[in-house]
């Protein structure tokens, strides 16, 4: 009993000691949520998870995760998400100079950010605007 009463009072502590994270609007404080929090791309291209529990800030019933790390918006708003092509995702902060098969190195470019679809991890763009392709085989688009 005295064991009991020693770890329910620890439990205690942690779950109430610590003070919680302040949440952004439309988002709950929760002991164990998903590690891979659903986002408005994922109503257009679900995405695999692991179910590992996490704790942090979640958006609420109803709600989603505009983009990776974007503000809690209502489900309903993610039709004006546009769908992204074959080996792209949303991103609300996009750069206007992607890496291309013709310019693979960095380049001088205005620090803003834009809306729109990105290459995933591993891709670049073929060309400016067009569609992203693994690097080993931009030596077919050197023509272009």
């Amino acid at each position: 009993m005295f064991g009991t009463i020693i770890v329910t009072f620890f439990l205690l502590g942690v779950t109430f000691g610590n003070k919680l994270p302040i949440c952004s609007e439309n988002e709950e404080y929760q002991n164990c949520g998903t590690e891979c929090p659903q986002t408005c791309l994922e109503i257009f291209e679900p995405r695999e998870c692991t179910d590992v529990c996490v704790q942090g800030c979640f958006c609420k019933d109803g709600y989603v995760r505009a983009g990776e790390s974007g503000s809690c918006v209502p489900r309903a708003s993610c039709k004006n998400v546009p769908k992204c092509r074959v080996n792209e995702i949303y991103s609300e902060c996009a750069t206007l100079c992607p890496l291309t098969c013709q310019h693979k190195e960095p380049r001088v470019c205005p620090d803003i950010c834009v809306e729109g679809c990105v290459c995933k991890d591993g891709y670049i763009r073929s060309v400016l605007g067009g569609p992203c392709v693994l690097e080993d085989v931009c030596s077919a688009y050197s023509l272009l």
